[in-house]
């Protein structure tokens, strides 16, 4: 998002988009209510991969359950199947458009989707066939199983798919990311967008920060009319 903002004061940001943070380096982050926190780079700046999207809900088989399909055995709460409509039970035999031989396969093409993505699936509930869109959620929605994110509190629902990130330890939560991370000579090197886990917040660094900033400035003129 770009947000114009008539500021009153203050000292305007003084970015580093020439070097980059190593391993080790002190970094600062400011938190809403003004204060900071001191952290380190714990990570050399690195991709962090897509994990694909989530439909949220769990995939087994029942004995004797010869079926030609992905068979949903639960349905995670307030998840992109629950709102959907899928239930415990249901056979999903196609997504958009292509047959599931099995489980694996339900699972390997939603992965090669992204959260946001639509998906059309075709189910058999009993004797009626239905069909479901929905819109992918992130893989967060399994946090729940997961003990090392169980132990971390509250962390963002995105935390792969970027391009290139600082990784430091600075325990910011969820809610505080998008401030600016900071080295000992007081120069943004990076914007917070991600709390991974207990240890690990993700910051973009300060190049792309500023290149998508003035991306995004570049088309908000043109769409702009002139007056």
């Amino acid at each position: 998002a770009l947000v114009r903002i008539q500021p009153k004061g203050g000292p305007a940001a003084n970015w580093n988009a020439t070097s980059r943070p190593e391993i080790g380096d002190f970094v600062l982050a400011a938190k809403p209510n003004g204060s900071r926190q001191l952290g380190i780079i714990g990570a050399r700046s690195r991709r962090i991969a897509s994990a694909g999207g989530a439909i949220g809900v769990q995939l087994g088989r029942r004995p004797g359950d010869g079926s030609i399909g992905a068979r949903v055995i639960r349905v995670y709460d307030d998840s992109p199947g629950d709102r959907a409509g899928l239930q415990s039970g249901d056979l999903i035999t196609d997504l958009n458009g292509s047959a599931l031989q099995d489980e694996d396969a339900l699972v390997a093409a939603v992965r090669e989707m992204e959260a946001g993505d639509t998906a059309l699936i075709n189910v058999v509930r009993g004797d009626d066939k239905l069909t479901f869109p929905l819109e992918l959620g992130y893989r967060a929605i399994f946090d729940e199983n997961d003990s090392n994110q169980m132990m971390s509190g509250e962390t963002s629902d995105r935390r792969t798919g970027f391009e290139l990130v600082l990784q430091h330890d600075v325990p910011l939560t969820a809610n505080e990311m998008g401030g600016p991370l900071i080295n000992m000579r007081g120069e943004v090197v990076g914007i917070n967008i991600a709390r991974a886990d207990r240890v690990t917040t993700y910051a973009l660094p300060a190049h792309l920060a500023r290149q998508s900033a003035a991306r995004m400035i570049r088309e908000a003129l043109r769409a702009t009319p002139l007056q």
